[in-house]
């Protein structure tokens, strides 16, 4: 009998030292991270709708829902009063398209009344492949991201192939992805040379201004000691 209780007990300290070997990815995100009165008293987060769920890159996703701010919206968080609706996801794997609320376009920031309910529908563009959940984020100043239910998304092909054309009022079409990329990389070229010569100019011209123990410390050698007298 005791021999079968060490036998269980070798096999449990096993199943732990394995679970501590290899641990396993953490999913506590999003919504269930959040404490229990940001859950329940602030953003009422309901039918959230992430369609489709199997995606490549270059396609679209369409996020829909509802949500309504509590009418018991905890005193010890600033209220909605300038609120930010957006997507939460790992980093730019996606792009925004669209964003509208009550069917009236929601580019930018507003307010939001407690206790009203509001329709919402985000437009998302793959970017990069892989597996993501993806969240409603309403951001409120001074209170920051409320989560909402997150939905898995998972995103095949190949980040290479992806475009954000747009057509300019001229009728030009841009990539945004790649726009203005040249002229970002020529100007930290530039910087960077010129920052290179000042350095070098003080570092190695004018450096008795800035490094005068230094250099004589070199010039001394092992008898640097020496310039530290009693006089």
């Amino acid at each position: 009998m005791k021999l079968k209780n060490f036998g269980v007990f070798l096999i449990g300290l096993a199943a732990v030292a394995a679970g501590l070997w290899m641990p396993m990815p953490a999913f506590a995100h999003g919504e269930k991270a959040q404490m229990a009165f940001l859950r329940m008293r602030s953003i009422h987060w309901y039918d959230i709708s992430v369609s489709p769920t199997q995606t490549s890159v270059n396609d679209e996703v369409v996020v829909t829902g509802k949500f309504r701010p509590s009418a018991f919206w905890p005193g010890s968080l600033p209220e909605p009063v300038v609120s930010y609706l957006n997507i939460g996801v790992p980093g730019p794997v996606f792009v925004r398209m669209e964003s509208e609320v009550n069917g009236v376009n929601m580019v930018n920031s507003t307010s939001f009344e407690l206790g009203a309910t509001y329709d919402f529908r985000v437009v998302i563009k793959a970017r990069v492949p892989g597996r993501y959940h993806v969240h409603p984020v309403l951001h409120v100043e001074h209170a920051g991201p409320l989560v909402g239910p997150g939905i898995w998304v998972e995103t095949s092909g190949n980040a290479a192939d992806f475009k954000h054309e747009v057509t300019t009022l001229t009728g030009n079409v841009v990539d945004l992805e790649k726009f203005g990329f040249a002229n970002v990389v020529s100007w930290h070229i530039i910087w960077f040379v010129l920052g290179l010569i000042w350095l070098v100019y003080w570092i190695f011209f004018k450096g008795r201004l800035f490094l005068p123990r230094y250099r004589r410390v070199l010039e001394l050698g092992d008898d640097a000691d020496a310039m530290i007298t009693r006089t």
